[in-house]
């Protein structure tokens, strides 16, 4: 049983943020969301003041304390089985008069406590996974992002939902097919060969026996893309849609066979331009068919001129639909969670987002949308990109909504279709995301780690004893209990929880 006084620091900073956001907008979009999520000033403040600074989360702390590991913390184990019993209870001690608790935003009414079932994740341990290769350094056309990329949009003060996009009133026409065509025998002769399905024509130097697989795989994100995206136009020519990449084991050997074009910058993983892309081979199967993808959606995402967004968002979906899962018999699953470090080789997202939060905290929504200075953005940028946009696809509450801006992509400015679709639901995006950041792991759950946002009543008074049930195969939750600043309460835990079946069950009781 412990003794917890609710702290005021950071709330006075959050209601001048609030009130300041209210008078006018930022100007790069995106609210000041480390100013006021969960009541975390600075980044690198979060872990710690989220625990100390807002009422839910003073019971979530303790209740961390139970060890209880939840199916978020994908680490190979099986899920966890539902709890016989776990509770906690709160009672209020007597102390200073009280007033009430911030939400997780610091604005609007109030939230009920929340717990969080684990906390001592034993997947943890697996911070110390060697380094991969980095994500691609590639150089999006600069005409295709709306100028400087401006983070995600800030609240309006709009709270329609969902309303209707009106359609572009006139036909439609992609550009027409201006790729070049080689001498394929010429080009046999080099030592490259050309491996063709519907949707891309490759030209490598690699084993045949790994090239003939990759084009198929394009064929499949095509329908990924127009399942996302919507179908492109047609071109005037009526021709089909294809895109041209070369794979290059020996970048050398294409120069010579003058397949690079000379104004085309440094390719340290990949490049694209048009309907054709240029990539190294990778030392992971893996990696080649993931690098391939993202090059190849970006082809796709920028077919039409209009199709323009902020590079987070371009290269946030290229990596979203590059990180794949493919079965015996060759079928692919695009857009998925990686749920394991082996399975997804050369890859390394996971682990670039957690060594930057341990050595910096979490990025804020707005740290993580910032355009890169050198207007390409490193490794580790790469790794946020996915994981806002990993985010925003697979959480419930918010993927129907961000699908939506994939649909309606270029029919309005982008920060205008997100402040649609997301106005209403900021303040709960606030709270959610950098627990999310703090808590990526491999086979991340997202729809048990989603939080059920629920109004709390605070305790009558110092005698009474309200008890909640937790469930300790969640994340975050919503105790019910309205915790005051600047009172004590008193908690305890009992309960059984079961970590693991295999090899044998693993489970703890606390008394």
């Amino acid at each position: 049983m412990g003794v917890w006084r609710v702290g005021r620091r950071g709330q006075d900073r959050l209601a001048r943020q609030s009130a300041k956001d209210d008078r006018s907008e930022s100007s790069v979009g995106w609210p000041r969301l480390h100013e006021q999520s969960a009541g975390s000033a600075q980044r690198g403040d979060f872990p710690s003041a989220l625990s100390r600074d807002v009422g839910w989360s003073t019971i979530a702390a303790l209740m961390a304390g139970m060890f209880a590991v939840t199916s978020v913390a994908g680490c190979g184990s099986e899920r966890p089985e539902p709890p016989e019993s776990t509770s906690a209870v709160a009672s209020r001690s007597p102390s200073s008069p009280s007033s009430q608790a911030p939400r997780g935003d610091g604005v609007g009414e109030p939230r009920a406590a929340a717990t969080r079932a684990p906390a001592g994740r034993t997947a943890r341990a697996s911070h110390a996974e060697s380094s991969q290769p980095s994500p691609p350094a590639e150089g999006t056309e600069s005409d295709l992002l709306s100028g400087p990329a401006p983070a995600v949009g800030a609240p309006s003060g709009s709270r329609s939902r969902f309303p209707i996009v009106r359609p572009h009133g006139r036909p439609r026409f992609r550009p027409s097919d201006t790729r070049p065509v080689h001498d394929d025998q010429k080009l046999a002769k080099l030592g490259i060969r050309k491996f063709e399905s519907k949707r891309l024509r490759l030209y490598t130097d690699i084993d045949p026996s790994i090239a003939e697989k990759l084009p198929p795989i394009v064929d499949q994100a095509y329908e990924a893309w127009e399942a996302y995206f919507g179908p492109l136009p047609p071109n005037r020519e009526g021709s089909e849609y294809q895109i041209t990449g070369y794979l290059m084991k020996d970048e050398s050997l294409f120069e010579r066979a003058k397949l690079v074009p000379k104004d085309l910058p440094k390719i340290e993983h990949g490049r694209h331009r048009g309907a054709r892309f240029w990539m190294n081979d990778q030392k992971y199967d893996y990696y080649r068919r993931h690098l391939m993808l993202h090059e190849a959606t970006h082809c796709f995402m920028t077919t039409l001129p209009e199709m323009r967004g902020p590079i987070w968002y371009f290269e946030g979906m290229a990596e979203l639909f590059a990180t794949h899962r493919i079965d015996a018999s060759g079928r692919v699953t695009f857009r998925v969670m990686p749920h394991d470090k082996q399975r997804f080789a050369g890859w390394g997202r996971i682990s670039l987002v957690r060594k930057d939060v341990e050595q910096h905290g979490p990025r804020s929504a707005e740290e993580a949308t910032r355009p890169p200075a050198n207007g390409q953005g490193e490794a580790v940028d790469y790794a946020w990109w996915w994981a806002l946009c990993k985010f925003l696809d697979s959480h419930p509450r918010y993927r129907d909504r961000f699908g939506q801006i994939g649909r309606h992509l270029g029919e309005e400015p982008f920060e205008v279709l997100f402040r649609r679709y997301f106005d209403d639901v900021l303040p709960d995006l606030w709270t959610e995301w950098p627990l999310f950041a703090t808590g990526i792991e491999y086979g991340y759950d997202f729809q048990r780690a989603a939080i059920d946002f629920r109004s709390g009543k605070p305790l009558a008074g110092p005698q009474e004893v309200r008890q909640v049930r937790i469930a300790a195969d969640r994340g975050w939750q919503s105790s019910g209990v309205l915790v005051r600043e600047g009172q004590s309460y008193e908690i305890s835990a009992s309960g059984r929880f079961v970590v693991a079946n295999e090899p044998k069950p693993w489970s703890s009781r606390t008394v």
